[in-house]
C-alpha cells in the first residue's frame, strides 16, 4: 500500500512540473497507468487522477476508458458516456467504448442514440420501438358556458435505420361550449435523424383538421390548420442544448417561433435534471414571449415525476420542440402540470398526467372577458418492444 502511494505522488509531481510540450510521452503513459491500477475501486481517485492528467494535456484511450468505467460505478451514466465517447475517438474500432457509450445511452433512456449504437455491436433494431395510448378529459369549472374537453391520441414509434426513426401519431379532440362547438382530426409525423453519438435533427409536421359549429353566427365551419417544425440537439457531457424553429397556420392566424432548449442532468444519470424553454413567437405581427421550465426527478425506484410550468398569455401556439400544437380560440394564460411516469415493467410504462391551465375566452371589450380553468387528467400506457 505505501508503495502504491509512493507512486501515486511520483506520479503527480511529474504532472504537475512535467512540461505540457513533452507531457504526450511513453513514459508518462505508463506510470499514469501504473497509478491508475494502483487506485483500483477508488472512482473518486481515478476521476481526479484522470482530470489532472488531461489538463496537462496528457490524453489517451485507455485513461478515458478509465475515468468512464470510474464514473459508471458512481452512477453517474451521463458523465461515463462523455468519457466513453472521448475514448471511442481514439479507437474508433474499440467494442469496449462502443458497448459502452450504448449501455450508458440506453440507462439515460436516450434511444434514439442506443439505437444508433446498436448495429456497431452486431445488435439489429427492432423496426416497432414503442406503440402509446394515451387518453383524458379536460374538466371545465364553467360548464354552464364552456364544457368539457375529451381527448384521444394512439401513436406508434417506428425505426427504419440506425440513423432515423418516426413517430406517427393520431388525435381526437372533442369540446362543446355556449359559443361553438369543435371536433378535432390531427396527424402527426415525426422524424428523428441520429447524425452521430451527440447530435440530432428532427422534423415534425401536423395537419389539424377542425370542424367549427358556430352557434352565434349559426353556420358550421372546416378549418385546415398546419404546423411544420424543426429542431437541433447537442449533448455535452451533462448539457443538451438545441435550436428549434417553427411555422404554422392556426384558426386563421399566421405564425412562426424560435426557440431554444438547455437541458441539465444535475446528478448526471436520469434521477434529476432540469429544462428550460424560451419561445419567442410571432402571431399575425404580434410578438409574445413563452417560456416553460420544467424539472424531472425519480421519485421511487421505477416512478420518475416530471413538473411543469408554461406562461404563454396568447392563442394559439406550439411547444416542446415545436411538435406539440395548442390551437384553441381562447387566450391560454398559463398552465401547471405534474406527470407521473411509472415503469411497471421492462417494457411498459403507465403515466398519469394532471394539467391545471387558466384560460379566458377574449369578446373584444375587456370588461367583459371570461376567465375560466381547465383541470386536465390523462392517463396513458406505452408498450416498449
Amino acid at each position: 500500500m505505501f508503495r502504491q502511494l509512493i507512486k501515486i505522488l511520483f506520479l503527480l509531481f511529474c504532472l504537475i512540473f512535467e512540461k505540457e510540450a513533452s507531457a504526450q510521452t511513453q513514459g508518462t503513459f505508463k506510470r499514469l497507468n501504473d497509478a491508475l491500477s494502483a487506485l483500483d475501486s477508488n472512482n473518486k481517485a481515478i476521476i481526479a487522477l484522470g482530470k489532472l492528467a488531461i489538463s496537462k494535456q496528457v490524453d489517451y484511450y485507455y485513461l478515458r476508458m478509465k475515468i468512464g468505467e470510474a464514473y459508471f460505478k458512481l452512477g453517474k451514466t451521463q458523465q461515463a458516456f462523455y468519457q466513453f465517447h472521448k475514448a471511442y475517438l481514439f479507437d474508433p474500432s474499440s467494442q469496449y467504448a462502443i458497448n459502452g457509450m450504448q449501455y450508458c445511452a440506453m440507462l439515460n433512456g436516450q434511444n434514439a442514440v442506443s439505437n444508433y449504437l446498436k448495429p456497431r455491436l452486431g445488435i439489429p433494431n427492432k423496426p416497432i420501438q414503442k406503440i402509446y395510448i394515451e387518453t383524458g378529459t379536460k374538466l371545465s369549472n364553467r360548464t354552464d358556458s364552456i364544457q368539457n374537453t375529451y381527448i384521444a391520441h394512439a401513436g406508434i414509434l417506428l425505426n427504419l435505420s440506425r440513423y432515423l426513426e418516426t413517430y406517427q401519431a393520431y388525435t381526437y379532440c372533442s369540446q362543446k361550449s355556449s359559443l361553438y362547438d369543435v371536433i378535432q382530426h390531427q396527424y402527426m409525423g415525426l422524424a428523428n435523424l441520429q447524425l452521430n453519438t451527440s447530435t440530432q435533427l428532427k422534423f415534425g409536421f401536423s395537419y389539424l383538421y377542425a370542424e367549427v359549429d358556430d352557434h352565434l353566427l349559426n353556420e358550421s365551419q372546416r378549418i385546415n390548420n398546419f404546423t411544420e417544425a424543426m429542431s437541433i440537439n447537442k449533448q455535452i457531457s451533462n448539457f443538451n442544448i438545441g435550436l428549434n424553429a417553427a411555422i404554422g397556420r392556426l384558426n386563421k392566424k399566421e405564425q412562426w417561433q424560435l426557440g431554444a432548449i438547455l437541458n441539465y442532468t444535475v446528478t448526471g444519470n436520469d434521477k434529476l435534471s432540469i429544462q428550460f424553454n424560451p419561445i419567442l413567437q410571432n402571431q399575425n405581427d404580434e410578438f409574445k414571449l413563452i417560456y416553460n421550465p420544467a424539472v424531472t426527478f425519480k421519485a421511487f425506484r421505477n416512478l420518475w415525476i416530471i413538473t411543469n410550468y408554461t406562461y404563454a398569455n396568447t392563442t394559439n401556439y406550439i411547444e416542446q420542440e415545436g411538435f406539440i400544437v395548442n390551437n384553441n380560440y381562447d387566450l391560454t394564460k398559463d398552465k401547471y402540470s405534474v406527470l407521473f411516469n411509472y415503469k411497471t415493467a421492462k417494457n411498459k410504462d403507465l403515466y398519469l398526467c394532471y394539467q391545471f391551465e387558466n384560460k379566458q375566452r377574449q369578446f373584444g371589450f375587456p370588461e367583459i372577458n371570461q376567465n375560466y380553468t381547465f383541470n386536465t387528467i390523462l392517463l396513458g400506457y406505452t408498450l416498449k418492444n
